[in-house]
């Protein structure tokens, strides 16, 4: 039987250009503005302003980075997700962002505040269109510096959209997952024990798609009950 006339090659990368065209090869890597997508035996320069939407999988690095931060290995975390975030900086994906999400993550988890600051500069730097992730990890290093006022202005725009999402995507969960876990610790920080449970109870139970949000809601949920006995209201 003959394959779809606009089927994808298996196994490839698809990119979706502004002008309606689709570009299958394998993504090689960024040059300057440009995207390098080896098409056949060519390599090819793709401007990343005229891509619209890219179709493809996760790196393994990507996985084995996210399964990192959720096991507490910030060091290995950030071993992998660097050549990720090299290869594929600024693309519209939806791992690619969380690539930056993750090193920054990695980088407050072992300290390195001032180095999680450039990653965030970074992050803005390759989605300059605004990225709600891109704010959401910014608030997790003021949380880091103590400072919850700057964290709660960040986090509280995300957390208002939840009420009108009834099936959250992939996409939505994660992030409204990671927002959920920084309100919680800002509830901490204050000491409003029973709201932090509830926030971190959200991420637990309904947005859940992010691995490493998920555990650390999970343990921190567990301290609040059976350390401090608190109950949600």
């Amino acid at each position: 039987m003959l394959a779809a006339p606009f089927a994808p090659l298996s196994g490839a990368d698809v990119l979706i250009l502004k002008n309606g065209q689709r570009r299958e090869g394998e993504i090689v890597g960024m040059s300057g503005k440009n995207v390098s997508m080896r098409i056949g035996p060519a390599t090819s320069g793709i401007p990343l302003s005229e891509i619209v939407s890219v179709e493809a999988p996760a790196p393994a690095a990507f996985e084995s980075a996210s399964a990192a931060m959720k096991q507490g290995n910030a060091a290995r975390a950030l071993v992998e997700i660097r050549p990720v975030i090299d290869k594929y900086r600024g693309l519209p994906i939806d791992w690619a962002r969380q690539a930056f999400a993750i090193q920054g993550d990695a980088l407050i988890a072992l300290g390195q505040l001032d180095e999680a600051q450039k990653v965030f500069e970074a992050f803005s730097a390759a989605y300059p269109e605004g990225d709600t992730l891109a704010s959401i990890s910014s608030a997790r290093l003021d949380i880091a510096r103590e400072d919850f006022a700057s964290a709660k202005a960040k986090v509280d725009p995300v957390i208002a959209t939840a009420a009108g999402i009834v099936l959250p995507s992939s996409a939505q969960s994660a992030l409204l997952g990671r927002a959920f876990l920084l309100l919680g610790q800002i509830n901490e920080a204050s000491g409003d024990s029973a709201s932090a449970l509830d926030a971190y109870l959200k991420t637990v139970t309904i947005f859940y798609a992010d691995a490493a949000a998920l555990a650390e809601a999970q343990s921190r949920a567990e301290a609040l009950k059976n350390q401090k006995n608190v109950i949600v209201p």
